[in-house]
């Protein structure tokens, strides 16, 4: 986080209403200049994801290539 700041990549954006009063940050027009974008809503989306019986972060697409992977190997 210290270094994003140091870049000037985010900026705080103020405080959450959540225990604790945690800082909440945001992307800085450099951080979009840096990786190419003009806005937010250039950003790629995140990968869809689900949690498996164990409370682990499982992503779908890894599953889906991972799958095709193994059709392809066939």
């Amino acid at each position: 986080m210290y270094k994003l700041l140091e870049y000037g990549l985010i900026e705080e954006a103020g405080k959450s209403d959540l225990p604790g009063k945690p800082m909440s940050y945001k992307t800085t027009n450099e951080f979009l200049k840096m990786f190419g974008y003009k806005t937010l809503k250039d950003l790629p989306e995140l990968p869809r994801y689900k949690l498996d019986s164990n409370k682990q972060i499982v992503i779908d697409e890894l599953i889906e290539d991972e799958e095709q992977t193994n059709l392809n190997e066939e």
